[in-house]
């Protein structure tokens, strides 16, 4: 019955909840990378429920925090350990690094991004924590950051989509892009780049979702991305669809924000000024190619791929 999983649910998330209390005391006296590993699941939990609950920023923030806590932790027990080579392994010979990633079933791209984190100095890793709170309490005080004034079906929904699947988070369990669409992607990004809301794909240097289950670089909502300022040379970014407006004004912000070269974007609409300007950082971005393909589908939406460039 929906009732008993409706209880279910609730009892794990507050346990879930009660567990991350003492999770930062926890992860400071762990020994072991399995309880370290452990502490950072419990975080990675914690912050979803605060996420879709709509919980303070403050409590989502804590679960990041302490969730970045446990991975350059993770990072740094990783980095002691002996990872062989090529010509000095035997082929049947596991070294204990590839050893301790199966039996945690800690993926390759995770291992890597948590050692990224262990190289940073602790002023320099207190610097990044409290950029990332400042960004989530900041966005949880001000609510929506735009009104819909001529809008009234969105202004009255606060800026949420008036449709049922906005309710739902969305994920995609294949790649929906034709194969000569995602060679003319993979044609686009130019120097380092970052693919934001990747979910299946593997185009992009560095790969960033929500849903872990896609196993990206960095899980993170693409709409307030733990990434510096013009951290990459390309950002290639195809939301979903069914983000509600505010959502979408956040994230083509923050995609003017960490992109220092290029934008490519995919959707069915162009974040483009009359003028050509990126909507969001109109001094910063100007559209310089769109291209246009549809699915095989008899009556298939056509998407638009608008690329921007620095100016």
């Amino acid at each position: 019955m929906r009732l008993r999983r409706d209880t279910e649910e609730r009892v794990r998330d507050v346990t879930t909840l009660a567990k991350l209390d003492g999770a930062r005391q926890a992860l400071a006296e762990a020994k072991t990378l399995d309880d370290i590993v452990a502490i950072r699941d419990i975080a990675v939990a914690a912050a979803s429920f605060a996420k879709a609950a709509k919980l303070s920023g403050e409590a989502y923030a804590e679960a990041l925090e302490i969730k970045r806590d446990a991975e350059r932790r993770a990072g740094q027990k990783l980095a002691e350990l002996e990872k062989g080579t090529k010509t000095s392994t035997p082929r049947e010979v596991i070294s204990p690094y590839r050893q301790v990633l199966d039996e945690q079933r800690i993926g390759k791209d995770h291992a890597a991004r948590w050692q990224k984190l262990a190289t940073l100095s602790d002023d320099e890793f207190a610097a990044n924590q409290a950029a990332m709170r400042e960004r989530i309490t900041r966005a949880a005080e001000t609510g929506s950051s735009v009104t819909y004034k001529h809008q009234p079906g969105i202004d009255a929904s606060k800026g949420n989509v008036p449709l049922a699947g906005t309710s739902h988070l969305y994920t995609v369990s294949k790649l929906l892009w034709p194969s000569d669409v995602e060679d003319v992607l993979q044609g686009l990004l130019l120097g380092r780049s970052l693919h934001a809301c990747c979910g299946v794909s593997k185009l992009g240097d560095v790969r960033l979702d929500l849903d872990a289950t896609h196993q990206p670089d960095i899980e993170a909502d693409a709409a307030d991305m733990p990434v510096a300022d013009d951290e990459y040379d390309t950002v290639l970014c195809d939301p979903p669809y069914n983000g509600d407006h505010d959502w979408n004004h956040r994230l083509l912000a923050e995609l003017s924000r960490v992109a220092a070269k290029r934008i490519v974007f995919q959707h069915w609409f162009i974040p483009a000024s009359p003028d050509g300007r990126y909507r969001k950082a109109q001094e910063k971005f100007a559209l310089s190619e769109i291209y246009v393909w549809q699915p095989k589908t008899y009556f298939g939406r056509a998407q638009l791929v608008s690329v921007f460039d620095h100016v």
